[in-house]
């Protein structure tokens, strides 16, 4: 998972770099979004799908499958990852392309996994207090998770803040 990442990230930054001179920061989200749905459903069927098809012929399917949201570069894009046989990573590069693109808006999607459901008011406590010390525009997604006893894990990007209780024990 790590490794895929790692060949992912050139493959993030080229895009995003793509969508900063062209402004179109949303059309290539868009694009990524949909790129990833689709290759996660057709994920178990691959071996049922390509077998036996050509680089071309595969392509082809890409194309026929996103016609509807597909603009030149995208499908220069596709072309580049098929032929080096990396449409694996679209999910890690549509990700990595999601952080690049808040990291330069300013903005960060911080995903918090309690032990039970934050009011409207820790909820909007929490994202002031998250906005304050990190000086950006916050999105707080919260989850109850039952496995938790109490606390809180917190995810930013590449950070992990392990509040429960479990992990505060596990430190012992």
């Amino acid at each position: 998972m790590i490794e895929n990442y790692t060949l992912a990230r050139p493959y993030a930054k080229a895009i995003f770099a793509a969508a900063l001179k062209a402004r179109n920061f949303q059309q290539w989200s868009d694009f990524l979004t949909i790129g990833k749905k689709i290759l996660e459903a057709f994920k178990h069927a691959h071996s049922l799908i390509t077998v036996g098809m050509s680089r071309k012929q595969r392509l082809e399917l890409a194309r026929s499958v996103s016609q509807q949201f597909i603009f030149p570069p995208q499908e220069n894009f596709i072309r580049l990852l098929i032929k080096r046989r990396k449409l694996y990573l679209l999910p890690e590069i549509a990700e990595l392309y999601q952080r690049l693109w808040q990291a330069y808006e300013k903005k960060l999607t911080i995903n918090i996994q309690t032990a039970m459901a934050l009011t409207a008011e820790q909820h909007e406590k929490l994202t002031l207090v998250l906005q304050n010390k990190l000086g950006l525009n916050i999105t707080l997604l919260v989850t109850v998770n039952l496995d938790l006893i109490g606390g809180a894990i917190i995810y930013m990007g590449d950070r992990v803040v392990d509040g429960s209780i479990a992990g505060m024990l596990s430190k012992f």
